[in-house]
Parts: structure tokens; sequence; C-alpha cells
């Protein structure tokens, strides 16, 4: 039934016809409002182009009371007769003007929300690439921010950012002769794993309402010099940054979704990312399966997985790899509860586990305290790769595990980049202190330690990757990729509007209409322009 569902009936497209011989749902007068009637679903299985019709329940015109139409949402346009609209009074005998709804005296923020930090990182250049990453968790009011990410994965993924932006204005116009009389700038906010926060903060700017000053004297900055975006930490995240590009119709390059979903271009035309879609590594978990001749698995994943269960599950299908049972972490129950589930299958020894870090930890613990024998064989995905903090004290239960680690180039330079900043020193990135107190768990304020224990001392010659919580992120490449990429593809949209000769942005770039798409189809290019210190092939999702 749920592969009808996948692959049939989401799949329809249907717009009634006179043939059907209901003629209220064929109407092909006065459109849209008279429009045929389709049934259609979205990526989401959601019906497409839902009608809405709107009701006041009034006397007007006449002194009958009753639900009155006054209104319709038809193909996402909302249109109301406000003269047919009646409101009253307490008694509901007399008609009152309709209610204003102003911003309370106490302030907006416990209904609409606020931001918590007004923080940004902002590198003055002529052109600027808008990036996205999660350096806090989300908070407990709308639009705010948590605790700090301790994972540093985030941080990590900016300061690539910034390093790469770096290379490309202090190298390339020497020793590529790109990019003459133009520097890229960048801006970049912390989303706070909230998609909600991350469109908020980019829609502010393109509507004049956030404008980080360019200078001293308080220049802000000009949004039509942001031609680019680099976005966001997970798939979830991504999706509606990557729906926005399509008013903005600005390119988005992605640093860390994997998701399917993203490789519509119908829904996502501007989208593209420097990291292979869930296709791919599910597929290569297939063939590592028909390898070994597990032609019957059960699989184990999170909430947040679904997508790539859904791939495994078709891959699979495809290749006659048999998916006996499936179970989802925390629906299907906790670690020990599915590890037991599993064990009512003993002749089914494959477990493929699809999963973030921790999630792979606590199904070790499952195991752990349920199957003494050790009788499953666990294949995972790139998420877990080589990573020890996963086995660390689990060892015994994690022998035999397969895992994917994902490809990475050689970041050497970017290592030494990050070992040489001092916190006393790097003030360009506005969340490096935090950073440097939470990882070493001390405060750089000596008269007030704060939630720290201790004052951090000697930080003139402490390198932030000193910290015995530090591990390196090694998808850092990604974000290199995705400025170098949006790089190459402005040197070639800049030649295309001012002349292969271009020294600085000229007129015809700045005014250009079209030039969100030309630059988007120049960056789809650089994979067999660019030659890079570090290999790379741009994975178009």
């Amino acid at each position: 039934m749920s592969d009808f569902y996948e692959f049939y009936l989401k799949e329809v497209s249907f717009t009634y016809g006179k043939a059907e011989r209901v003629e209220s749902l064929a109407s092909y007068g006065l459109e849209p409002y008279n429009a045929p009637a389709s049934v259609e679903y979205d990526a989401n299985g959601d019906i497409i182009g839902p009608v809405f019709d709107i009701y006041n329940f009034n006397n007007y015109p006449d002194d009958d009371y009753r639900f009155r139409k006054i209104g319709s949402y038809i193909n996402g346009q909302l249109e109301i007769i406000t003269t047919r609209l009646r409101m009253y009074d307490l008694s509901r005998d007399n008609i009152v003007t309709v209610p204003a709804s102003p911003c309370p005296s106490t302030g907006c923020r416990p209904c609409l929300g606020s931001t918590a930090s007004s923080q940004y990182m902002y590198l003055p250049g002529d052109v600027v690439i808008n990036s996205v990453f999660s350096v806090h968790h989300e908070g407990s009011n709308p639009l705010s921010c948590g605790m700090f990410d301790t994972t540093s994965s985030g941080m990590q993924f900016m300061e690539a950012f910034v390093y790469a932006l770096n290379r490309v204005n202090d190298d390339w116009r020497n020793t590529r002769n790109m990019l003459s009389g133009v520097k890229i700038g960048g801006l970049v906010f912390d989303d706070c794993r909230s998609s909600i926060l991350g469109t908020h903060l980019i829609s502010e700017v393109q509507r004049n309402a956030r404008m980080p000053p360019i200078s001293d004297n308080g220049v802000p900055l000009n949004a039509r010099t942001v031609e680019s975006y680099v976005a966001a930490h997970t798939s979830e995240l991504t999706i509606p940054l990557a729906e926005l590009m399509n008013e903005l119709r600005r390119p988005m390059v992605g640093y860390a979704a994997t998701s399917t979903e993203l490789s519509n271009k119908d829904r996502f035309p501007y989208f593209l990312r420097t990291l292979y879609g869930n296709d791919v590594s599910m597929r290569a978990i297939v063939l590592l399966l028909k390898k070994m001749d597990w032609n019957f698995i059960q699989v184990v994943h999170s909430s947040h997985a679904r997508n790539s269960f859904m791939e495994l599950r078709r891959i699979g299908a495809e290749e006659g790899v048999c998916i006996v049972a499936a179970y989802e972490m925390g629906t299907s129950g906790n670690s020990t509860e599915i590890v037991q589930k599993l064990l009512h299958r003993p002749e089914v020894k494959p477990v493929v586990v699809i999963g973030d870090r921790d999630e792979y930890r606590h199904f070790l613990m499952g195991i752990k305290e349920v199957d003494t024998n050790r009788i499953m064989q666990i294949i995972a995905q790139e998420d877990w790769g080589t990573s020890t903090e996963i086995v660390e004290g689990l060892e015994d239960v994690a022998r035999g595990v397969i895992s994917l680690k994902r490809w990475s180039p050689d970041t050497q330079a970017f290592k030494n980049y990050l070992t040489a900043l001092r916190v006393h020193t790097y003030t360009a990135n506005p969340w490096f202190e935090e950073w440097f107190e939470n990882i070493f768990n001390c405060s750089l304020d000596v008269n007030d330690f704060g939630p720290y224990p201790k004052w951090c001392e000697n930080i003139d010659s402490i390198p932030i990757t000193n910290s015995a919580m530090w591990q390196w992120n090694e998808d850092v490449f990604t974000v290199i990729y995705a400025v170098y990429s949006i790089a190459y593809g402005l040197h070639k949209t800049l030649g295309d509007f001012c002349g292969v000769g271009y020294n600085g942005v000229c007129g015809d770039f700045l005014n250009a209409a079209n030039k969100g798409e030309v630059l988007l189809q120049n960056i789809k290019q650089a994979h067999s322009k660019m030659k890079l210190e570090i290999h790379s092939s741009f994975m178009r999702g």
C-alpha cells in the first residue's frame, strides 16, 4: 500500500473536463474563480492549489443572521469584500468599525518574538555573499537562540567561509587573473537552528530592515549588493531558504543539506549544493548489501532521516534488497525497545541504521543492554563515518560495525588558518569569544566568570584547536567549495555583463534584471572551469 501511495497516488495530476459530467468542476468561465478543478500533490503529499471560501456571520443585507460569503482564497490569492463584513458591539445588535490590532504597550515579543541577538559578521565587499550557519541551538521563545552548540561544527563551517573569502580576495587576482577590481564580501548570520529565524534574517536584509553598517560612519549595507547565498546546516533549515530564493531570484549553494527533496528543480530552481543527496549514499549502502549477499535487512532510522529511509526502500526495491522491518527512533520506542523488536527476527542479522551521532550512540547503548550475544550486523551511513566519539566506552558493542565515510580533500591549509587565530586579537567574528569560553569552559572576563568556573589564562598563546573538546569537522570543504564556485561564477558573470577585461563592478551588472539567472548558470559551470588547489567536482542537487 505504501509503494502505491509513494509511486502512483502522489504522481496523480488530473484536471476535470466536461467528459466527467461534473460541469461545476469543469467550467472554464471567469477563471481563476471558475477554473476547472484539478487534483495534484506536491512533494510532501499535500494537495496543490487548495481553495477556501471566507464567511462572516452577519445580518447583511437583511435582518436574517447567517453565514455569508465575503471572500475567497484561490491559487495563493486572497480577496475579501470588506463592504460585506460586519462586526458588532457587546450587545451584538450595533455594528462597529473593524478593530485595529496594534502592538501592545508591553511589547510584541510574547506573541511575535524578537531576535535574541542582533549579532552578525560583515566582511565588506563590492559584491556580497549572505551566509547562514548554526552556532546556537533554538531558543524556547520564537526567533530566539538557546545554548551554544558544543559540537563546534557550525563555527567551523563559519570560519571556513571566512577562510575561503580571504583566499579568493587575496590570491585570485594575482594567481588566476580573476575578479579584477572586485572584492567579494560576506554577511554572516546565526540561524540558531531555526528555519523561521533564518528566513527572517535574510528577508529583513532584503526589505532594508536589517542593514549592518559598512563603515565607522554608519553607512548601511546596500541590499542590492547581496548576489548569492550559502546555507544551511541541515536539510530542514535549507528547504525554506531554497524556497525563498524563488522570490529573490538569486542562487543559493547548500553545504550540508542532503535531502533528495532539494533535487526537485521545478520547486528549487535556484538551489545548488556541494554535497551529494541522500540517494547517493543510500545507493552505496544497497550495493554494499548486495555485495555481501544480504538481501533481507531491518532498518532503524531517526525522524529527520525519513527521506533517506524512503530512498533506501526505493533503491532497495530496484536492486532486490527487501526491508523486512523498519523502526523509527522515538516513534517505535526508545533504543532498548527497538533492539528488542529487532531481535524478534534473529535470522535477519543485517541492520541498517540511519541517524545522527547522538542517535547512533544511544542505539549502541541499547544493544549493550539487550543484545548480549551481539548477533546483529550494523551498517551505518556517513554521519557515523570514523567518529571515535560514537564508540567511546562502547567499543565492545561496535566491533564489526560497517560505516560509510564521506570522502574529503586535504584541508590542512584551513586547519593552519584556524589554529593561528587568537581570541584576544581576532575580532572579525563576533561569536569567536563565546566559542573560546565554551570550548575551554572558562571566562574571558576576569571580573565576572558567569557560568564558567574559572578565568581563561594564557589566551595569547592558546589556539582554539587546543581544547580537549576539539574535534575537526571534516566537511568544512563543502563551504570552501561553495564560496569558490560562487566566486568563479561571479567572475564569469561580470565578464558577461561588463566585458572580458572588466575592472570593477559595472552599471550593466548592477542593473541587469536577469543577473541572478546568469550567475546561477555560471556557478553550475564552475566544476569544469575552476582549477583549484584542492581537486573538486561541483555536485549539483
